[in-house]
């Protein structure tokens, strides 16, 4: 089993650290351009561990409700694998569902599928932008690639700009209240391009 699902209060969850015999079978048979993903699965104790675990729990300190129905650690590692593959939130909880190699990730290989919707993850995404916490997500991820060897730091560069455009997607929605069309995502593109560019705080964008 790749996890282990306590239930307390509050679910909480702990990831196993030694493959388990499918886990290697699976990462041996994976080719070269799948090596991010048995990068993830071999570091992800560490990427996640005990103290930024609770950095990330601590993004809801002044939420109402509490903390999201799903771990955010499971909820971040899906923010890298989407950020990855480039994937739409509606292609990342399908990757979830049916691709193998982001079950090997997020360590439910050999057990039930994740369950949980778009919005779950479009909103724990915005959270991480807005609090800065994408940002020390993607220097840990960083780090261990150069620490391990496991996998070239420097293709992980994509990364936050993946990760803030979406951020700036979610945002256009919320000020016109419908997705993004044909016509105004290249003049959100170029704004996003600059904003980056400048290292500006993200803010609220749409097309002018």
């Amino acid at each position: 089993m790749g996890l282990v699902v306590v239930h307390t209060e509050r679910m909480s969850w702990q990831w196993s650290i030694e493959l388990s015999e499918s886990e290697q079978i699976f990462c041996s048979d994976l080719g070269v351009r799948s090596r991010f993903y048995c990068f993830l699965r071999r570091t992800r104790h560490r990427i996640f561990d005990d103290a930024f675990t609770a950095q990330l729990k601590s993004m809801y300190d002044d939420r109402p409700g509490g903390l999201p129905p799903v771990p955010p650690q499971i909820l971040a590692m899906s923010v890298i694998l989407q950020a990855y593959t480039k994937a739409s939130d509606a292609e990342a909880i399908e990757c979830i569902k049916a691709d193998r190699r982001w079950q090997l990730a997020l360590g439910c290989l050999s057990a039930e599928g994740m369950r949980f919707s778009q919005k779950t993850l479009a909103f724990f995404r915005r959270r991480l932008l807005e609090t800065g916490m994408d940002e020390e997500l993607l220097a840990r991820t960083v780090e261990l690639g150069k620490e391990s060897g496991l996998f070239d730091p420097k293709k992980l560069g994509k990364l936050r700009v993946a990760i803030r455009e979406r951020g700036l997607e979610i945002r256009w929605g919320d000020v016109h209240g419908k997705p993004w069309t044909r016509s105004a995502r290249p003049q959100a593109d170029c704004r996003i391009a600059s904003r980056l560019s400048r290292g500006a705080v993200l803010g609220r964008v749409g097309p002018s």
